[in-house]
Formats: structure tokens, sequence, C-alpha cells
């Protein structure tokens, strides 16, 4: 991908994006400054890889809006996982550690992807300059791998009706948008897509998702479903076998 000069606006959206963020906020405007001269926004469009581990350069990002799923693999295996990602995230800081036989990731946007792309080396370099830079990263990523770790759980333990179940209200938390103050939660994710991050049939999980419609859990929608009654999908998670 052919990068382009970074526009004042993009500085802004850059720096306003990053400050949200529990591991920047704090940063002075000379650190903020030298990473913001080095990094850029980019807009990826679905089906994207946008950021691939593999490529000699590493290379960090967060992603401003959108939907993405990460599939890594071990060296150059065919990929074996899949976890979604969405605003907030930060991925690609531990891609310099290790031998080059570690499991790497390949990012693909799922929906329009609009992210900040970011020199590894050097936001590593930035964050050994001033421990409490390093902590607030620290706790940031933490947080964050919990969150993943749950989701990857929730794909994988139970009969699928279960996972189904978990993942569809893991990842409507995490990514989902309300329609309304009270209204049902909108999940912008294809039958195919949750196939994939489940790694199951696609007729089953539309099997499946049917009948979680014809209960009245949930709502089918083009490329999505609306989430209309969540204690229901997590009594079918929780339902022992």
């Amino acid at each position: 991908m052919t990068r382009r000069p970074n526009s004042f606006g993009d500085l802004v959206l850059m720096e306003a994006s990053l400050r949200r963020l529990d591991a920047f906020s704090s940063w002075s405007t000379e650190a903020m400054a030298g990473l913001l001269a080095d990094s850029y926004v980019s807009r990826h469009a679905p089906g994207e890889i946008f950021v691939n581990e593999l490529n000699e350069v590493p290379e960090a990002f967060v992603i401003i809006s959108g939907q993405a799923t990460g599939a890594y693999t071990a060296g150059r295996h065919e990929q074996f996982a899949v976890i979604p990602l969405g605003p907030g995230v930060l991925m690609g800081l531990t891609q310099t550690f290790g031998n080059r036989e570690r499991a790497s990731y390949a990012f693909t946007a799922q929906t329009p992807v609009v992210a900040i792309h970011i020199p590894t080396l050097l936001l590593i370099a930035l964050l050994d300059a001033e421990p409490s830079r390093c902590k607030n990263m620290t706790l940031m990523l933490l947080t964050q791998h919990a969150a993943q770790a749950q989701t990857v759980r929730s794909q994988a333990m139970g009969s699928l009706r279960q996972r189904l179940a978990s993942t569809v209200v893991r990842l409507t938390l995490l990514f989902g948008k309300a329609t309304e103050s009270t209204g049902p939660t909108r999940l912008q994710l294809s039958q195919k897509e949750l196939a994939a991050i489940l790694q199951a049939n696609r007729q089953a999980v539309h099997r499946e998702l049917k009948q979680f419609a014809a209960d009245g859990a949930i709502s089918l929608e083009y490329k999505g479903l609306s989430v209309l009654d969540p204690q229901a999908l997590k009594d079918i998670a929780n339902k022992a076998p």
C-alpha cells in the first residue's frame, strides 16, 4: 500500500483517537508529536489484509472505526484461529519479540476500517524512554487481552449452539451499536464471518441463527443481526449439556 503524506486533519484525528486510550492519554506533546511524525492514517475496504506480521517491517495499529479479524499462523503455515477486533484495539506491539517461527497475525477488514499505523520499533522506543508510559501501556494491553481471551473461550467451549450464542453476546458487547437508547443492539457481521470466527460450517451456523430468530432472541438482517433478548442468548450459552 502506498502511503500518502499526513494532512493536518490526519494528525488531529490520530492524536484525538490515541488520547482516548488509557495508554496514550498522558503522553506529553513532544512524545505524541514524535509518534505521529512517522505514523499514518489509512482506510481499508472489507476483505483487505491491512497488516501482516510476516512482512519485514513491524507495524502496530490502532483501529479508529470499523471491525476486523485477526488470524494467526505458526511460521508460514495455514491460519488456525480468528479474533474479532474493533475500535480502540491496539495490536502488533509484541511482533518484535521471539523468533521467526512464532505465531504471527494477519489482520483483515470485515467492514470499512479506518486505522492508525504505527512503526512498532518507534513505539517501543518511546515507551522505553518513560517508565510511566510503559506501565500504562501494559495495563491497557492486559485488559484488552483479557477481553480477547474471553471471546476466544466463548468460541471454543460447548456445542455449536452454545458457542454461537456466547460469541454473539460477546461481540455485541464489544462492537454492537444500539439502534435506540433502549432498543436492540445491532451487530454488523455476516453469517459467513460468524462461521469463520467459530471455525464452523456456514449452513450449520445459519440453522442455529434461524432458530435463535424463531425463539425471539435475535432478528436476522442483511450482513448482520440485532439482539432482541440478550438474556435468552446467555441462557443458551450457559445451559448444561
